[in-house]
C-alpha cells in the first residue's frame, strides 16, 4: 500500500493530468463492482481540477490510491474487455442486454452477447489493425435504455455515465455486477513466488511488467539471451516477446491478494487468456505449459530486471 501510494504521488509530480486519467483506468480494472462508491467517487473528482486543487491535490490522490490498495479486487470487466474481439472483428448483436434472471437461465455465450451489446453502447477508442478508431455507436440514451432495462442501481448508473474513455470497462461494470448479484465469494489467493516480491531498486519486481518501459527493455533482454523464441509452441516468433510479457503478467497477476470471485469468473479469465494469447498465435492447448514456463522463468527475468534498472 505505502509503495503504491508513493508511486501515484511519483507520478503527479511528473505529471498531474495523466495520473488522474489512469486512476480512472485503475479504479475499474482492479476493484470495479467490489467498491461502487469508492468506484464513482473517483470518476467524479478526477475531471475536477479545481476542486481537487481546493481539496489538496495530493492529499487526495494519496487516499484514493489507499483505498484503492486496500479494496477487495475485481477484474472482470477488464477480462471481459480483453476476451471480446476488437470492434469490427467480431459479430454484431441486435437488441438489449441481458438482465440478471437471462443470464441466470442462461450460458457463458449468453453473457459474451450480453457483454458486447453493453461495449458497443459507449463511446470508445479500440486498436483496429494496429490503429485506434473510434466507434460511433455510444449513444446517451441507448445507454439510458439500456440501465433502464437492466433497472440499474444509482451508482452503477453513475459509473456507467461519467466512465467515458475508460475502455468501456464502465459499461462492462453492468454485466458483472449482474454476475456478481448471481453469486461470489472470495477467491483462493495464490501464495507468490519469493521472486515475484522481490524489490528492484526499491521497487516490487512485478512492477517491471510489459506495460512498462524498463519492464519491455528487460523482456527484450531475456528474449535476447535465452531461447525463448526458439520454443516450438511459440508459432509467430515476431510475437514471442509479447507472449512472454502476456504470460508473465497472467502469472505474477494471479498473485493479487483479496481477490472477488463472481459466476464464471474464472471461465472469463480463461476465455481472456485464450483469446489474447491466440491473437499471438499460441495455441489453447499450449497455454497451461508456457504458463509453467514462464513461472519458472521468473528469477532469471528478475535479473534482466536488474541489469536493466542499474542502467536508469
Amino acid at each position: 500500500m505505502d509503495w503504491a501510494v508513493s508511486a501515484a504521488i511519483e507520478l503527479q509530480r511528473r505529471d498531474p493530468d495523466y495520473v488522474w486519467r489512469r486512476i480512472r483506468v485503475i479504479a475499474l480494472e482492479e476493484v470495479s463492482v467490489v467498491d461502487p462508491a469508492l468506484v464513482a467517487q473517483i470518476l467524479a473528482i478526477s475531471g475536477k481540477r479545481v476542486l481537487r486543487a481546493r481539496l489538496g491535490e495530493r492529499q487526495l490522490l494519496a487516499y484514493l490510491t489507499r483505498e484503492l490498495a486496500l479494496s477487495r479486487k475485481c477484474r472482470t470487466p477488464c477480462d471481459i474487455a480483453s476476451w471480446l474481439e476488437p470492434m469490427g472483428k467480431g459479430m454484431e448483436v441486435q437488441g438489449p442486454p441481458a438482465r440478471i434472471r437471462d443470464l441466470a437461465e442462461g450460458n457463458l455465450e449468453m453473457v459474451r452477447r450480453s457483454a458486447i451489446v453493453w461495449r458497443d453502447a459507449v463511446p470508445l477508442s479500440m486498436r483496429v489493425d494496429g490503429r485506434w478508431t473510434s466507434s460511433g455507436k455510444g449513444s446517451r440514451h441507448r445507454r439510458e435504455k439500456f440501465l433502464d432495462w437492466v433497472e440499474a442501481p444509482p451508482l452503477l448508473r453513475f459509473i456507467v455515465e461519467r466512465g467515458n474513455s475508460t475502455y468501456a470497462l464502465n459499461a462492462l461494470c453492468v454485466p458483472t455486477a449482474q454476475l456478481q448479484a448471481l453469486h461470489s465469494e472470495p477467491r483462493v489467493q495464490s501464495d507468490p513466488l519469493p521472486c515475484s516480491e522481490e524489490l528492484i531498486r526499491g521497487i516490487p519486481a512485478y512492477a517491471y511488467c510489459m506495460y512498462s518501459a524498463p519492464g519491455r527493455e528487460a523482456l527484450r533482454l531475456f528474449v535476447k539471451n535465452t531461447k525463448w523464441a526458439d520454443d516450438e509452441r511459440i508459432r509467430i516468433r515476431k510475437e514471442a516477446l509479447n507472449v512472454l510479457g502476456n504470460l508473465i503478467f497472467y502469472v505474477e497477476g494471479d498473485y493479487c491478494a483479496d481477490m472477488l470471485e463472481v459466476t464464471y469468473g474464472t471461465e472469463i479469465e480463461g476465455e481472456s487468456e485464450r483469446t489474447l494469447l491466440g491473437r499471438l498465435g499460441i495455441q489453447p492447448q499450449d497455454i497451461p505449459s508456457l504458463m509453467e514456463s514462464a513461472r519458472k522463468s521468473l528469477s532469471l527475468l528478475n535479473s534482466m530486471r536488474k541489469i536493466v534498472a542499474a542502467m536508469r
